[in-house]
């Protein structure tokens, strides 16, 4: 059974709230008429120009993805170029594109929430509150019996499936309270020193963030920002499906697997 596009919108906003994005975000609608009708609905990481080109082979009208595809404004579409291309497609198929960023990272239930508890913290808060109880970026939290920064350095290598991390600290100190930010963390690092956690998990750390922390007597891991966030779309497709569950309407799953994102490890 056919939805119209605009009866699906309330539903993405119920599962990200438009109003929890940071202000220099883009986020919501970024191609498409919400009185398209819908028959299916593929959820992505992002809209690399092989999800849009497998999206309209496929027959998908509504590419749901993390990572906003139009993030600057455009001063002109040059269809030789790679994001031209892409528009080019999507609105030649008529596929719909939908993003939903930092206000998926920071809804209650959202990538911070699910990423917290999928390494095993309890009693989450947000470590940067915003809005609406409950919501706000990264997330602080507890596990239920101290782990060394070397063991919990190799569980998360091994249950995120990560070729490499990056480590701050020394492997031995224990650790029993955790920040995490999914994606890249940086911007949060003041919200982290000032908190009581002694390690931040996230998925983006630059060169003079690691210093900051190592200097501040904490540790930090970080799993990549591909590694943080892959999981994403079966996660969301899972809690779409639930959504829409009486409409009739598919809601699947990017069939190509990245291992390392644009990253080739070696």
């Amino acid at each position: 059974m056919a939805v119209r596009l605009g009866k699906i919108l309330p539903l993405l906003e119920e599962i990200a709230p438009p109003e929890l994005a940071e202000p220099w975000d883009r986020v919501g609608l970024q191609i498409g008429d919400p009185d398209r009708f819908l028959h299916r609905i593929r959820v992505v990481l992002e809209a690399t120009e092989a999800a849009v080109a497998e999206a309209c082979r496929e027959d998908v009208d509504l590419l749901l993805v993390h990572h906003p595809l139009l993030f600057h404004p455009l001063q002109r579409i040059d269809t030789a170029g790679a994001l031209g291309r892409i528009l080019k497609a999507a609105l030649g198929k008529g596929l719909c594109v939908y993003a939903m960023h930092t206000n998926l990272d920071s809804a209650p239930g959202g990538l911070n929430d699910l990423f917290a508890r999928r390494i095993g913290l309890a009693g989450l808060r947000p470590l940067a509150p915003r809005g609406m109880p409950g919501s706000g970026l990264g997330r602080l939290g507890e596990f239920r019996r101290p782990h060394s920064l070397k063991e919990l350095s190799l569980r998360l290598k091994r249950d995120f499936e990560v070729p490499g991390i990056r480590r701050v600290g020394d492997l031995s100190r224990r650790i029993r309270h955790a920040a995490v930010c999914t994606g890249s963390g940086s911007g949060l690092v003041p919200e982290f020193l000032a908190s009581p956690a002694e390690v931040f998990i996230t998925g983006d750390l630059r060169y003079h963030d690691a210093r900051e922390i190592e200097a501040a007597g904490k540790a930090a891991i970080d799993i990549g920002h591909f590694h943080s966030e892959r999981w994403m779309a079966g996660a969301v497709a899972e809690r779409l499906r639930r959504l829409v569950r009486r409409r009739r309407l598919a809601v699947v799953v990017e069939d190509r697997h990245d291992e390392d994102g644009p990253f080739h490890i070696e």
